[in-house]
């Protein structure tokens, strides 16, 4: 079946009933980091979600800026050039430096090219690009609270660096395992989905209360210590609040250094647990895992569930049943670069699924199952995905949730992310025994 009739018979059927990420919802207060060490947040925002919104527990965005993504990309059928074993190559992978027929290389050998490749040349650069873009973020911080009367063009600089530090945590948000789930750290860097309203709250709160940033953030609040609340301070346009205008402007300044030097401080552990340890139980498949398949279906069950993240929190819920739809449930609610973050958190998918050039599950269909049909399936629901995105670029989700053609376009990328997901939650399942132990298998 041709991927025309695909998206047709998906669009009738679904017009975007996609659904929803079970496990996750929730509602409550604040969200907090319980006293004990609580590990991974699984399926939870850390105690409390947004208020009716459904919690990106136990999702992420890997992927990776520069080192191991195809930019959305894929080969017309042929398989990656990459991997290579014991000193040989082939498009297919190797085995003692012999050239594989597609369908002849073992399953052990085909998973473990495969968490070789994803931990090396996909999840390890965008860690170390996330870490790189906290530590600008720190310094782009200093210099504008530095400055004793900063201008718009500072503040324009300062929005700059958040949206860069916000692209690269949109590639990583489909990693949630490991050193970035524990102790809630996941959250603690951007606990979403979490209404705007509540955001203002808490950040308001914490600046009226003149709390004591010198020590950073020893409590457990989460909304007040990540992204969303430093995205807050420095795109909001209100003159009292605004941190060009505001009375308050050097308590809103400690604010904004305590969150950046706390984010930063927060990757550098995560970077630096995944280096030395984490990294290689994943390829390995020991330490918290049991397998190698395991480790794989590890990475998939993060993989799946931010899937439908992106199609139901970040698309389904802002569309609404109607015009003008309900722009408060969008992702980024102030600096507006919701739409920028799905195309990342797009890439990051199909980085962590091919491995960019290296040896990925594209690969592996190939060398292991003789599927190159299946392959070429996935690669172009992966390229409608990203051609959708491209007619959507320049614009805002804000404003495209309030315009019949707009609403048109997000339903179609709704509908062309279910076609990734059912071919990748049916026939990709089924050929390659990798179950993710998440609901997604049942080609809803």
């Amino acid at each position: 079946m041709t991927i025309k009739s695909d998206l047709l018979i998906l669009s009738i059927v679904s017009s975007l009933s996609l659904p929803l990420l079970s496990g996750c919802g929730g509602s409550g207060g604040e969200s907090t980091t319980p006293t004990k060490n609580a590990g991974a947040d699984n399926g939870t925002s850390d105690g409390g979600t947004s208020d009716g919104g459904t919690s990106d527990g136990g999702t992420s965005d890997g992927g990776t800026s520069d080192g191991g993504t195809s930019d959305g990309g894929t080969s017309d059928g042929g398989t990656s050039d990459g991997g290579t074993s014991d000193g040989g190559t082939s498009d297919g992978g190797t085995s003692d430096g012999g050239t594989l027929a597609p369908g002849e290389m073992q399953v052990a050998e085909g998973q473990s090219k495969v968490l070789g490749a994803v931990s090396n040349s996909v999840i390890t650069p965008m860690y170390q690009s996330f870490l790189d873009s906290t530590q600008s973020l720190v310094s782009a911080t200093n210099t504008y609270c530095n400055i004793s009367e900063p201008q718009q063009s500072d503040l324009s600089q300062l929005q700059d660096s958040w949206k860069q530090v916000n692209s690269q945590w949109q590639m990583i948000r489909a990693t949630k395992f490991g050193p970035l789930a524990d102790n809630f750290t996941y959250s603690r860097i951007q606990l979403w989905p979490f209404l705007p309203s509540r955001i203002v709250s808490s950040v308001e709160s914490t600046i009226e209360t003149s709390y004591d940033f010198s020590q950073g953030f020893n409590d457990s609040t989460h909304q007040r210590q990540g992204l969303p609340a430093f995205e807050y301070l420095v795109f909001n346009q209100e003159t009292d609040t605004n941190i060009l205008t505001a009375a308050d402007k050097a308590q809103r300044c400690n604010y904004l250094k305590a969150i950046a030097s706390n984010v930063n401080s927060l990757m550098t552990s995560v970077n630096s647990q995944w280096v030395s340890e984490f990294s290689q139980q994943l390829k390995e498949g020991n330490g918290e895992f049991e397998s190698s398949k395991s480790a794989l279906e590890t990475l998939f069950k993060y993989w799946f569930e931010y899937l439908e993240v992106i199609a139901d929190d970040k698309l389904k819920k802002p569309l609404g049943l109607d015009v003008p739809g309900k722009p408060e449930e969008l992702e980024s609610h102030w600096a507006q670069v919701s739409l920028q973050s799905i195309e990342s958190n797009i890439t990051s998918l199909k980085a962590l699924y091919d491995a960019g050039d290296e040896f990925g599950f594209d690969d592996y269909l190939v060398a292991v199952n003789n599927r190159e049909d299946l392959k070429d399936d996935i690669n172009e629901r992966f390229e409608a995905i990203f051609a959708i995105l491209k007619t959507m670029e320049g614009n805002k989700l804000a404003d495209l949730i309030q315009q019949s053609e707009g609403r048109e376009k997000i339903n179609e990328l709704g509908v062309a992310i279910t076609a990734l997901r059912t071919i990748m939650s049916t026939d990709f399942v089924q050929v390659t025994d990798i179950q993710p132990g998440f609901n997604t298998n049942d080609g809803d």
